[in-house]
């Protein structure tokens, strides 16, 4: 069965992660089993699939500017939430602005052929990150015209980049039906949402019923068990029961 995420976010300041929507048609919501903020450039969301769940990070990296310190200590505290709450073989999905570019040139089957210009110190960051995680950036292994790779516009329109990813684990790869920058989307920001389309069967979380436990010893109490065969004796009659 075809379940189209739309993950289309924007940046509203500085190390804020910003709006992020997870838009899995109207099931999507009923298959939410928990999501975390865990600082301003980080948060995560669990969903309820089928045959693994799919844990999903959504990230707003450092810039390219940025002292190494700030960055080495950025990508290590998301190494250190994947560790903390992905759970056996469930689905990895990293996505967000990486602020940095992968670029054009085909490594592994990790980054495909359709990047965007030169990669640069943050690209280099992401490439390995993938490496460390077994994850491949979707959005550079589908062709779309040049026009509509990039997914970051400079404000005076002259600059565009492509530095907003979705990373997938590899093992799911043949899920991913494509990954593509929406250039034009109005969305409020200098960035294009990328949209990922993945097959994946999405299930509803089951909540536990509650379990109605009767405390018997109050009926040897005389009043209590007095009030309860009076409530008792007036239903039955009201149902006409002998």
């Amino acid at each position: 069965m075809l379940e189209e995420i739309n993950t289309p976010y924007f940046t509203l300041e500085k190390e804020k992660i910003g709006e992020e929507w997870y838009d899995c048609h109207e099931r999507g919501g009923k298959s939410i089993m928990m999501w975390e903020p865990i600082s301003e450039r980080i948060m995560i969301m669990r969903l309820k699939m089928a045959p693994v769940n799919l844990l999903i990070v959504q990230i707003y990296a450092p810039c390219e500017i940025e002292k190494d310190e700030e960055k080495e200590r950025f990508y290590e505290r998301v190494d250190q939430v994947i560790k903390e709450h992905r759970k056996g073989r469930e689905c990895l999905v990293v996505m967000g602005d990486f602020n940095g570019k992968v670029g054009e040139n085909k490594e592994e089957d990790t980054i495909g052929p359709f990047g965007v210009g030169e990669r640069n110190d943050n690209g280099e960051r992401v490439v390995n990150f993938c490496k460390r995680h077994n994850l491949f950036a979707t959005n550079t292994w589908f062709e779309q015209r040049k026009s509509a790779q990039h997914t970051w516009v400079s404000p005076n329109g002259l600059i565009k980049n492509q530095i907003d990813y979705v990373l997938v684990d590899k093992r799911f790869r043949n899920g991913i039906q494509n990954s593509k920058s929406m250039p034009g989307s109005d969305c409020g920001s200098d960035h294009n949402p990328v949209l990922v389309t993945m097959r994946i069967r999405l299930q509803r979380v089951k909540k536990a019923k509650k379990k109605v436990k009767w405390n018997v010893n109050n009926l040897k109490k005389p009043e209590i068990r007095r009030e309860y065969r009076i409530r008792l004796d007036k239903q039955l009659e009201e149902k006409n029961i002998d």
